[in-house]
């Protein structure tokens, strides 16, 4: 998710570049934006809102995303070191790659199935319940999700319940909600939903077999698993390129 500074003059623009320049960790999440420079795209509605308030404090202005965090200054060392650090341990940001690939499994058997996956990762799950194990891999980026639902299906079946991109930012899944549109694609959106012990924005689609695929942001920790009504569990309709239904 990006760190941004949006600045309004060249003294400000040049403290901020010399401020983040010195973070080893630097990278393209962490920027100063000039918003006197008639080039600049895609600032984010809440930061056009303070602009247009005209508040003598409102500039410089750092955001966290779409999320103004610090008002009428420029952050210090400390500020950005604290934030970096929120979002590293955040639910659902703190990974190293752009996004990574999210599987859920149903299981017949929750115990037997933890400790499979126990002795292939050579890992322990980073969040487990009674009914819901998570691993998280760094190699490979993945997050592998266990969920038993007491459903008693044939082994041979592999059962499967979802696929799933996890990103870090909820503009990405606005670019790619526009894309699956696009083309055609059958979308299911959902906002803000507890799902997986964990607050998430997400959409869903299916490929022409049905197989369900979800792109999501994990943005808060919840009680809350996989219940009887969770899209989880449901049927979605299929999706192919429109330029090939005939």
């Amino acid at each position: 998710m990006d760190i941004a500074i949006y600045v309004t003059n060249d003294k400000d623009l040049n403290a901020g570049n010399s401020l983040i320049g010195s973070f080893s960790s630097q990278d393209e999440s962490l920027k100063v934006v000039n918003l006197m420079d008639a080039s600049v795209e895609g600032v984010p509605a809440e930061v056009v809102q303070a602009m247009l308030s005209k508040k003598e404090d409102t500039f410089p202005l750092t955001a966290v995303g779409d999320k103004p965090v610090v008002y009428g200054r420029l952050p210090t060392a400390d500020d950005l070191e604290r934030i970096i650090h929120d979002l590293a341990t955040a639910p659902g940001v703190g990974f190293e790659t752009p996004s990574r690939v999210h599987i859920s499994l149903d299981v017949n058997n929750f115990e037997r199935s933890l400790s499979f996956y126990r002795v292939l990762f050579n890992t322990e799950p980073v969040k487990l319940k009674k009914d819901y194990a998570q691993f998280i891999l760094s190699d490979p980026p993945v997050n592998l999700v266990l969920n038993y639902f007491g459903r008693k299906v044939d082994v041979k079946d592999a059962p499967t319940n979802h696929f799933g991109i996890q990103v870090k930012s909820s503009e990405r899944i606005s670019d790619v909600k526009a894309r699956y549109e696009k083309h055609g694609f059958h979308v299911v959106e959902e906002g803000d939903v507890a799902c997986c012990y964990s607050l998430q924005t997400k959409v869903w689609v299916a490929d022409p077999d049905g197989n369900k695929w979800e792109v999501y942001i994990a943005e808060a920790e919840s009680d809350h698993g996989c219940g009887d009504d969770c899209i989880c569990w449901e049927q979605i309709d299929p999706s192919w390129e429109k330029s090939e239904v005939s």
